[in-house]
């Protein structure tokens, strides 16, 4: 999976998964792969029907992670409940 691929690579510096509909359970793999990588510079998340949970998710992630500067979430339907992590 690219979530599995994130975590091995060392070298990968944008990764753009825009529209791909990966939802809470693809943000949490993501999430997870964020926790490990430390080469991705910038993550583009847009339109991928993310919630609340997911963004949850990724700001846990954030917290571990060192190398993200972009990260992007435009179009997705987090609420102020999960704009607040």
């Amino acid at each position: 999976s690219i979530a599995y691929a994130l975590k091995e690579n060392a070298t990968l510096q944008v990764l753009d998964l825009g529209a791909n509909c990966i939802g809470n359970e693809g943000a949490a793999l993501i999430a997870s792969a964020l926790k490990e990588n430390t080469s991705l510079q910038k993550l583009y998340l847009c339109t991928n029907r993310i919630r609340n949970e997911g963004a949850a998710s990724i700001a846990s992630a954030l917290k571990k992670n060192t190398s993200l500067e972009v990260l992007d979430l435009r179009d997705n339907w987090i609420g102020n409940e999960g704009a607040a992590l």
